[in-house]
This record gives C-alpha cells, structure tokens and sequence, in this order.
C-alpha cells in the first residue's frame, strides 16, 4: 500500500506528514507490531522525515524503486540478471509486506543465504538485534565455499527457517 501511496506527487507528501505523521506510526506498528519502538520512531520523525529536503529524498527512495532505467538497456540487464555477489537475507516471521518468495533463488547465482527469524517483524534488527548481529558476523566470516548451511536447498542457495 504505501508503495503506491508515496508515487503520487503532492498527495504522498500530505498524507505522510498529516496528524503530526501518523502513518509513520501506523506503518511500524502494522510492520513489527511487538516492536515498541515509539521513542525511536519519534526521533526518525523529527530527524529523518521533517528537516528541509528529507522528506523528497525519503519518498525519492520509494518513487525509484518503481522505476527501471528503460533509456539504458545496459543498465536494465545488469539490474534484472541474477547477482553472483554472496548474499544472506533476514527476514522477520511475522513481517506483513516481506519474506522469502518461492522461487527467489532464480535471483542468485552466488552463494546466497535466506534466513526467516521468528518473532520478528519488518524491523527484524530491532527485534531480534542480537541473533542478526550473530548472523551477519557469520556471513562476513564465512569463505565463499562455506556459506552452505543446514537448510533446504534451492538450486544451490540455501533457506532456513530459525526455530522458536
């Protein structure tokens, strides 16, 4: 939804800074709903969204994500072909908007790791900071030929779910 929402020029901004930037907070507590991470959405509110400029870049973030370089076809190919660069994603068990798609593999020709933890939502640092701090100092540790864990396998890249 708020993909969409934040393409539309003008209205993105007015819906996003109305009632002192309520659908900040209604977007992260829809996205990690166990997270109580009011004082720090408020200080994300007064230091990343209302300063002179933010707000455009923000959305900006958004409004590109839809758009493709169609005038550089180059570009185009480099972007869409699979990434042979080792690659480990997290993601939160309770995340509404993300997760691991059934055939993401075809996105990887590298090693690539896809790790789904529970009681995390979309904000899975904030939630489970530690167990991805731990994650993430394993990937960087691990040779190229070791990224291969306990999981299934998916055309040589490899998913986990972590247990409760």
């Amino acid at each position: 939804f708020h993909l969409w929402l934040f393409q539309l020029d003008g209205y993105a901004e007015g819906a996003l800074s109305a009632n002192d930037f309520a659908l900040v907070d209604y977007l992260w507590r829809f996205w990690s709903p166990q997270l109580d991470a009011s004082e720090h959405v408020a200080r994300v509110k007064r230091e990343t969204i209302v300063p002179d400029g933010a707000m455009a870049a923000a959305l900006g973030y958004y409004r590109d994500l839809l758009r493709l370089p169609a005038a550089d076809q180059q570009a185009t190919e480099t972007f869409i072909r699979p990434t042979e660069i080792p690659t480990m994603q997290i993601f939160g068990e309770d995340d509404p908007i993300a997760g691991p798609l059934p055939d993401e593999h075809a996105c990887f020709s590298g090693p690539h790791r896809s790790v789904t933890l529970p009681d995390a939502g979309h904000f899975v640092h904030r939630d489970q900071p530690k167990e991805v701090g731990d994650l993430i100092l394993q990937f960087f540790a691990a040779a190229p030929d070791e990224l291969e864990i306990e999981g299934e396998e998916m055309n040589g890249n490899k998913s986990e779910q972590i247990a409760r």
